[in-house]
């Protein structure tokens, strides 16, 4: 059976763990309630993957088809015990072929780390829902990427997605002008 994170932490007792699980508790249910109106962003996402276990989180074993997702659900899937998490009973849009997913791909960093996150991302067809699939990649000793078995599948209504959009942009653009409006430096001579 497949179980949001939303729906996992209505099912969590208040005082899980004593004080110490205060906290991280408190960090979920404070980025379950954001996943609801936002994307996550590299850090929320990266944090959820890396302390899913101790956070009490426990992977879907298989995808939500008994109900369709809703704007704001998320789940966390481990790829080699739910092969098709894909399968979520909602028809995506696909490219002129009409069988290969139209999906979009990006890596974000995670800041102040090595750490980075790729994300796989559609809409509906109907383009009511947004959904992400984001994935861990981290570099072992030999510096070698090596990709988490575990993925976050977080899923966006338009009207969310939008805004979430639109929020983004306006922070780049604050910080891209706050750097354009900086004075030049002067060239060095040597």
């Amino acid at each position: 059976m497949s179980t949001s994170l939303q729906d996992q932490l209505l099912r969590q007792p208040s005082e899980v763990g004593g004080a110490s699980a205060a906290g991280p508790l408190s960090q979920l249910h404070r980025l379950s309630s954001k996943a609801k109106t936002r994307w996550l962003n590299s850090s929320e996402v990266d944090g959820l993957l890396t302390a899913h276990s101790q956070l009490g989180l426990k992977p879907c074993s298989t995808p939500p088809n008994e109900q369709a997702p809703q704007g704001g659900d998320v789940y966390v899937y481990n790829r080699e015990q739910c092969r098709h998490f894909r399968a979520d009973g909602i028809a995506w849009q696909t490219r002129s072929n009409g069988k290969t997913l139209s999906e979009a791909h990006e890596v974000c960093k995670v800041p102040n780390s090595t750490t980075t996150v790729s994300v796989y991302y559609t809409s509906s067809q109907d383009g009511t829902l947004h959904r992400r699939i984001f994935r861990r990649q981290t570099e072992d000793q030999s510096g070698e990427s090596v990709r988490d078995d575990l993925v976050l599948v977080h899923y966006l209504s338009r009207e969310h997605a939008k805004e979430s959009a639109a929020e983004r942009t306006s922070s780049v653009r604050r910080v891209v002008s706050a750097r354009s409006s900086r004075t030049p430096r002067e060239p060095r001579t040597s």
